[in-house]
């Protein structure tokens, strides 16, 4: 604990830290507790542990990844450590076991350990690599409460780092989400763009290439009515639970018609980007969302809220596809590919 806080030895305040402890075993309900780290100890050994709950017994493998945040830019303080435990026979045990020394300890890089094993879902590693990076992909999404894994491969345990932080994958991840937006929205321009030839649509703008603020992505017009168009992207199935700000519910409230186009399974190659895109009509649902949102207390604010998809009508799924350089960005394909375990 010293070795990865080594700033606290001079600069702590308290004489001890509440740590959150996660212990997974893979076939066994984990277990989540808050237990003291003592600065006074000799090594700031984690108190009180759970040992006899745990039942560790001689012959398995623990491996832990300690967390902390950053008060300020000298001080990190450890906040939680997370734990699975294998024994023999566990997926991953004889990887772990041919790493260790007799007895002894070992630091294994992360994007090791992701490539050791295709990890099961009910192995304690998979659950400790869930755990650790679900605050991080829910950002990916932007829903809080994706309970997903899908991503996990692609973030890799990176997310995190040895000593907890998550400013500069917050940073990469903020990329990516927004990759994955433009993705889609440039997918729909591709569309629109079909559909004036078509005659489905007289007209259209793509609102928020000019401005990323705007509360609608794209305008268009058919027989002299406006129709504002909110693009929803995910690179996975359709599903998703997927957010929406207050001010697009007002927008589209104050719309005489307003779409949401879903586009999901969005992916690409070196020249084409594809996906699959919904269309539905929202405005039932946007109106109960608001009446909600007003009999909320006063002085608490609802920045916005996340759909369902089956809470609302959408049109049969239409398969479209675009070139990668019809996207208004240079570094749209990196941002896209972003692999923070590299």
């Amino acid at each position: 604990m010293r070795s990865l806080f080594p700033s606290l030895i001079d600069a702590a305040n308290s004489t001890s830290f509440a740590v959150q402890v996660n212990w997974f075993f893979g076939d066994r309900p984990g277990i989540e507790t808050t237990q003291n780290i003592s600065l006074s100890a000799k090594n700031w050994r984690l108190n009180s542990m759970p040992w006899v709950q745990v039942d560790v017994e001689p012959g398995v493998i623990i491996v832990c990844q300690i967390l902390g945040d950053e008060p300020d830019q000298d001080v990190r303080v450890p906040t939680g450590a997370a734990f699975a435990l294998l024994r023999a026979g566990d997926q991953g045990f004889a990887w772990l076991d041919a790493q260790l020394p007799a007895g002894g300890f070992v630091d294994i890089e992360d994007a090791a350990l992701l490539a050791a094993e295709d990890w099961t879902d009910d192995s304690s590693v998979r659950q400790l690599i869930n755990f650790l990076t679900l605050g991080l992909y829910e950002i990916v999404e932007d829903v809080i409460g994706e309970q997903t894994t899908e991503v996990i491969p692609r973030v890799g345990l990176r997310s995190l780092d040895r000593t907890g932080s998550t400013h500069e994958a917050i940073a990469h991840l903020s990329s990516y989400r927004s990759a994955i937006g433009l993705g889609g929205e440039t997918l729909v321009d591709a569309v629109l763009e079909q559909k004036l030839v078509t005659r489905e649509f007289h007209s259209y703008e793509w609102v928020s290439s000019r401005n990323a603020t705007a509360p609608v992505d794209f305008r268009a017009s058919l027989d002299g009515v406006r129709i504002g168009i909110e693009v929803k992207t995910t690179r996975g199935p359709h599903r998703r639970k997927f957010h929406i700000s207050t001010a697009e519910l007002n927008e589209a409230q104050q719309s005489r018609r307003f779409e949401i186009w879903r586009v999901s399974q969005l992916d690409h190659d070196a020249e084409q980007i594809r996906g699959a895109i919904r269309r539905a009509d929202p405005s039932e649902l946007v109106d109960e969302t608001l009446l909600w949102i007003e009999t909320t207390p006063t002085g608490v604010s609802v920045p916005g809220v996340a759909f369902d998809p089956a809470a609302l009508n959408w049109t049969d799924p239409e398969s479209a596809e675009c070139s990668v350089e019809r996207v208004p960005s240079p570094t749209w394909a990196s941002d896209m590919d972003i692999d923070i375990a590299s």
